[in-house]
């Protein structure tokens, strides 16, 4: 075990639960604890929450982005039976109230963990239902059976937006009554208002000769950008603007050979991944979010959250919850490329101001989300110690 500094001890009020509650569900990604997550974990520890991470064993003593003392053990969720034979013996050993799974691979491994060892409770940071629905008519059948098997063993479920939520209680209709929570992604504005602060890097956010529109996500399929370069490609046909999109992925070259074919070439730049987007976002005449779908879409509301205009596809599910049915931004159909490049040419003619962008995401405030997540486990908690009629 890696334990890293000292550690928030357990409440010492016993309605004060949970006391200690274990992440797991981490991959050696860029960055590997996503910033939503990194600032979940800061607030449950800051409410007195002792968290452990368990992370990949080249993780365990890497840096982290996480501003909190944690617990940090060693899990390889690469092979599952050695992953579910890991996680009995923490859980055995540690006793933590709630194990958290992080990611959807993670559920398989966390489904097998004893009931009576802990509260096996599942964060899906994606729309998971819609994400069968990309697969083939074999594949999309078996990875739906999978899925179902996995969450019905669950002691709960967490989504992160409302509309994630409804499409999980209609895919698990007819697969046991585990209880579903709304608990959306975590926003912390005061340290998205201090790194917003620091000056832009790239020229075009410097110069600001031109209109300069931004995006910020994994170059994957589902976020899209093809239908965002051929907008743009319109747009700027009847007002001139430049392009950056932040991220890095497997879609790279694909979306370089078209900004080639689309002779975007010097009006579009793919920068790669940013640790700190916010200066970009915060300097950006307009954000724009052009995904087939999401589970919430952090960066939408992190951009709202620095009073940058937005334009964001209607996809499910989270940009109409995030730009309230419309009311702080622009909302057009998924995969639709005149009605994107009309939305982006309307903000950038026609901008008008968010009076209070921090009330505007008021409900994504991290204190605010913790609060949710806690009273969620809570009520969890009490279902999974009722007995079933």
């Amino acid at each position: 075990m890696h334990d890293l500094g000292e550690r928030t001890s357990a409440p010492a009020d016993p309605r004060a639960w949970p006391g200690r509650l274990a992440v797991l569900g981490f991959i050696c990604d860029t960055p590997p604890v996503p910033r939503d997550m990194a600032t979940l974990i800061e607030g449950l520890v800051e409410a007195g929450v002792e968290v452990d991470l368990l992370l990949p064993p080249q993780l365990c003593n890497a840096p982290l982005d996480i501003r909190a003392r944690v617990g940090r053990y060693p899990l390889d969720l690469s092979d599952e039976p050695t992953a579910v034979a890991a996680l009995q013996d923490y859980a055995k050993q540690n006793r933590p109230d709630v194990m958290l799974s992080n990611r959807d691979r993670a559920g398989a491994a966390l489904a097998q963990v004893p009931a009576e060892l802990t509260l096996r409770v599942m964060r899906n940071g994606t729309n998971v239902v819609e994400k069968t629905k990309a697969k083939h008519l074999l594949a999309r059948w078996t990875a739906r059976r999978r899925l179902a098997a996995e969450l019905s063993a669950a002691d709960g479920l967490i989504c992160v937006s409302d509309g994630a939520c409804a499409d999980l209680r209609r895919f698990m209709r007819g697969h046991g009554r585990v209880p579903i929570a709304r608990v959306y992604a975590p926003l912390d504005l005061d340290r998205i208002t201090e790194l917003a602060a620091q000056p832009p890097t790239h020229p075009w956010l410097v110069q600001r000769e031109l209109p300069v529109i931004v995006s910020a996500g994994r170059l994957v399929r589902t976020k899209d950008y093809p239908t965002l370069l051929r907008a743009f490609k319109r747009l700027i046909l009847r007002k001139p603007a430049r392009l950056l999109i932040f991220g890095e992925g497997r879609q790279r070259p694909r979306l370089e050979r078209l900004l080639g074919r689309l002779g975007l070439a010097g009006q579009v730049e793919l920068p790669g991944f940013a640790a700190n987007p916010f200066p970009a976002m915060a300097h950006a005449h307009l954000f724009v979010l052009s995904s087939r779908f999401e589970g919430f879409g952090n960066v939408l509301a992190e951009a709202l959250a620095l009073a940058t205009p937005c334009v964001a596809t209607d996809c499910r599910s989270g940009p109409r919850e995030i730009l309230d049915d419309g009311r702080y931004g622009e909302l057009v159909p998924v995969g639709d490329v005149q009605a994107l490049s009309d939305a982006m040419l309307k903000v950038l003619t026609q901008t008008t101001a968010i009076d209070d962008p921090h009330q505007a995401v008021a409900r994504f405030q991290r204190d605010t989300v913790v609060d949710d997540l806690l009273d969620a486990l809570r009520r969890m908690r009490e279902q999974a110690r009722s007995p079933v009629l």
